[in-house]
């Protein structure tokens, strides 16, 4: 190909947002296995879930760069989670992430009120026809009324 050529243009726009469905896939595995490990360790009831949190970063540290917190984990793991309900399973489905045109840092700046609205809307799209999705309308103007927030449409998923 040709550096500039409407080929190779093509071929970089597609790799980009390749790596950015990647990215958000990345993050997402990530949740589910630091999700399944703290539900392991909570699973006798022993151990609290904070402390479990705790625990699992003390355990990662010494093989993240040095300029990684405990604090800058915690923060980056609670973000991952957001990838992890929108996508997981309670949420649209990890088939859904190549459908996605936002980044990974503008999936993990969502509330997770927005988070619901877009699998409100996702779920409400995909069921078959005939199914009453009256529930899932009622629910977004319900919150977005108690919460006097104007009703907004977020499409992260075509």
């Amino acid at each position: 190909m040709i550096s500039g050529s409407a080929q190779h243009l093509s071929y970089l726009f597609d790799t980009a947002i390749k790596s950015g469905q990647q990215e958000i896939l990345d993050w997402y595995n990530y949740s589910l296995e630091f999700e399944s490990r703290v539900n392991a360790l909570t699973a006798d009831n022993r151990i609290k879930d904070k402390m479990a949190r705790s625990m699992i970063y003390k355990e990662m540290k010494p093989f993240l760069p040095t300029k990684i917190t405990q604090d800058n984990l915690r923060k980056k793991t609670l973000r991952a989670r957001k990838h992890l309900m929108l996508f997981g399973k309670n949420g649209v489905g990890i088939d859904k992430i190549k459908l996605v045109s936002y980044s990974a840092t503008e999936i993990s700046k969502l509330t997770y009120l927005q988070i619901q609205n877009v699998i409100d809307q996702v779920i409400s799209k995909t069921v078959p026809s005939g199914n009453d999705q009256n529930h899932v309308t009622s629910k977004t103007n319900q919150t977005n009324a108690s919460t006097k927030r104007p009703n907004r449409t977020y499409s992260f998923i075509s």
